[in-house]
C-alpha cells in the first residue's frame, strides 16, 4: 500500500492502476491495462494495448467522449484520455462515446 503518489507508470504487462481524489497522471505503458482515476483531473494515458478507463466507482454518472477527449460529471470531471480504446461506466445513467479507433 501506498500513499501519496499522485502519477503512476505501469508495467509492461495488464495493470490495473486506481488514482485517489486528487488530479492523477495514470500511464498504463503496454498491456491491456485497467486505469480508474477515481476523483479529480485526471490524466489518463493507455499506452499500447487495449487500455480501458474504468469509472465503476463514480457515484454519479460520467458523461465521457474520446473522439472530443472530454468527460464531465461523477469520477470523470476534468478527465483527459490518450491511447485510451475502452470505456466502462458508473451504476448511473452515463453517456459513453467512442472514437473512430
Amino acid at each position: 500500500s501506498f500513499s501519496s503518489i499522485e502519477n503512476v507508470i505501469g508495467s509492461a504487462f495488464a495493470d490495473t492502476i486506481n488514482g485517489e481524489a486528487g488530479a492523477n497522471v495514470l500511464d498504463g505503458g503496454a498491456g491491456d491495462d485497467v486505469l480508474a482515476g477515481r476523483g479529480g483531473a485526471d490524466t489518463l494515458i493507455g499506452g499500447a494495448g487495449s487500455d480501458t478507463a474504468a469509472y465503476g466507482a463514480s457515484a454519479a454518472a460520467v458523461t465521457i467522449n474520446l473522439a472530443t477527449n472530454t468527460a464531465n460529471g461523477g469520477d470523470a470531471t476534468g478527465d483527459t484520455f490518450n491511447s485510451i480504446e475502452n470505456l466502462t461506466g458508473s451504476n448511473s445513467a452515463d453517456s459513453l462515446t467512442g472514437d473512430a479507433g
